[in-house]
């Protein structure tokens, strides 16, 4: 099952790689069009519409899809009380922790999922591109849920000794 969670974490990575790079892209590509047609005095004009919306769905992307990585790496963490106590303590503290991260994840999973329904029904639509909305509120639900699970199986394995932290990823 960890493996399991660990292949999700891991596609999760790569889509917000590929997230990435096409942000730079689309920025990359709207400096340079709106330079040619700022030199030119607007007689070339290769500017296209949305390239601001897709640059803030693709942080979207690039936010929701590495939440699951940042998690199964570790968060950063200060070990100020936690440094004297003992490895399984330690262990558990952190199992813990994930559980909480898990709960929080499903809540977001739940207000997504509405948000969903509604522009569904509704029929919104972004400004420019006009995307319906709720396929970006549907991603945003399944990464959520994505997260949810991937923070209460890999909390619970660690807290069982089945792995040994989660900053090393190693299984035990």
């Amino acid at each position: 099952m960890v493996r399991a969670v660990r292949l999700i974490a891991d596609s999760f990575n790569v889509l917000a790689a590929v997230a990435v790079v096409f942000l730079m892209l689309n920025v990359a590509g709207a400096v340079l069009v709106r330079t040619v047609h700022a030199l030119t005095g607007g007689v070339i004009n290769l500017i296209w519409a949305g390239s601001i919306e897709m640059a803030g769905l693709a942080l979207n992307v690039i936010v929701f899809a590495a939440l699951h990585r940042t998690f199964v790496v570790g968060a950063i963490k200060v070990d100020l009380f936690t440094q004297s106590l003992p490895h399984v303590l330690q262990r558990l503290i952190d199992g813990a922790f994930g559980l909480v991260y898990a709960v929080f994840a499903g809540g977001m999973t739940w207000q997504y999922y509405h948000a969903t329904v509604t522009t569904f029904e509704r029929g919104d639509a972004t400004q420019d591109l006009l995307i319906p909305l709720f396929y970006i509120y549907a991603f945003l639900t399944v990464a959520s849920a994505a997260l949810a699970l991937v923070a209460a199986v890999w909390s619970m394995a660690l807290m069982a000794g089945v792995v040994d932290d989660r900053s090393s990823g190693e299984v035990a």
